[in-house]
């Protein structure tokens, strides 16, 4: 399943591409069976993004994903070839980008992340397995994956020459690089940028904070805050000294019992806290809890606060009583707001009248890394699928 040089590329292009009707049976019933053989291995329970993929692609999740659009999806068809140029920060991220031009119906080649990591490499092997299966014949030979550097610019070229879609996931210097090769004019490219995301959090007298700061891990510290849905800036709505101080003792619990760093990375943590320091304009106050993680505490938000990023447990908070701030700060580049006790009606309404032009996520605490087929404001199959009129 995994292409190792330009011939097997070429032959694979040759190769009889199958497109299908999105969410089809076969697609599903995959999926399902994947999730199944890693939710019965044991072993894999102490890899919290596996579990977390593993759940997203059951069965059950897709049909409750079918309910939500009005559309037919028997008059659809996947576009083609998708080639995916997937994320380096997240080590799950070439597999959802994957099963986003799966379930649309196409046919797939994944570009594997350059740098190894023993989650992508416990998944590939857990995916190998299924080949043994004859139901599958056809998904692995239609889907396929290869591995090579990225200053091998001759085969991004000759893919990019022969895919039908593009998916391209990473900064604004990575997308724009691979926007240099060409692709068919019946082509489509679909690019997912570097983005920004941020908590709205009001606290009560019923809050369960123990839960609540068990949640903002998840969303945070699950990926070292690399995923773009993590939020780096918390914003305390109308929420005294004490409760917020209580909130940040909850996690710095939490940090102890399920977050270790190694002395490489607690390095880039400090480094990364002096860096941030340097760049804020209304600087409060710092607070380290232990080693666990920092807090830098604001007096105002500065236009350009999406530049300033958290990284290993490092997060700017300030304090407000209104959603006005939101008016200054929010641009193309937000995409997930996480909130707690404020009503999401409010915030969606707040973004609507304001005509804010960034937000397009707005979810629970503690679910901030949960994958959609809504996603940086695609609708994911619509987009990666073809409609069939017909009169």
């Amino acid at each position: 399943m995994i292409l190792n040089n330009i011939k097997e590329l070429k032959i694979f292009f040759k190769s009889k591409k199958i497109t299908c009707r999105p969410f089809s049976d076969e697609v599903i019933n995959f999926l399902d069976h994947f999730s199944k053989n890693l939710l019965s291995n044991k072993s894999l329970k102490q890899y919290p993004e596996i579990i977390t993929f593993a759940f997203w692609i059951r069965k059950s999740n897709f049909l409750n994903q079918i309910k939500k659009y009005d559309i037919i999806f028997k008059d659809r068809m996947g576009r083609g070839l998708a080639f995916h140029i997937p994320p380096s920060n997240v080590s799950t991220g070439y597999f959802y980008s994957w099963i986003f031009g799966l379930i649309s119906g196409n046919s797939n080649l994944i570009k594997l992340p350059s740098k190894k990591n023993i989650i992508s490499e416990v998944l590939l092997n857990e995916l190998f397995k299924l080949n043994k299966n004859k139901k599958f014949t056809k998904i692995f030979k239609t889907n396929k994956f290869i591995s090579y550097p990225n200053d091998k610019t001759e085969i991004t070229k000759l893919i990019s020459a022969n895919c039908d879609i593009r998916l391209i996931w990473g900064g604004d210097n990575t997308i724009n690089f691979i926007r240099k090769f060409e692709i068919p004019v019946h082509s489509q490219d679909f690019c997912f940028y570097d983005r920004y995301s941020f908590a709205i959090i009001q606290l009560n007298k019923n809050t369960n904070i123990k839960d609540l700061a068990n949640k903002f891990f998840n969303d945070t510290l699950i990926m070292d805050q690399n995923a773009c849905s993590s939020p780096h800036l918390v914003i305390w709505k109308d929420t005294n000294s004490y409760k917020i101080n209580k909130f940040w003792r909850e996690f710095a619990k939490i940090i102890k019992e399920k977050y270790s760093l190694d002395t490489g990375n607690k390095y880039l943590k400090y480094s990364n806290v002096i860096s941030n320091l340097n760049k804020i304009k209304f600087f409060k106050n710092l607070v380290n809890h232990e080693e666990l993680f920092s807090r830098i505490q604001v007096s105002n938000v500065q236009s350009n606060i999406s530049d300033i990023r958290g990284k290993f447990g490092m997060f700017i908070e300030f304090e407000t009583s209104n959603l006005n701030i939101l008016k200054k700060i929010v641009q193309k580049k937000y995409q997930t707001l996480t909130y707690y006790g404020v009503e999401k009606k409010t915030i969606k309404e707040f973004v609507l009248k304001n005509n804010l032009n960034g937000i397009d996520r707005i979810v629970r605490i503690g679910n901030a890394l949960n994958m959609s087929l809504i996603w940086d404001g695609y609708d994911i199959t619509r987009s990666l699928s073809r409609i069939i009129d017909y009169d």
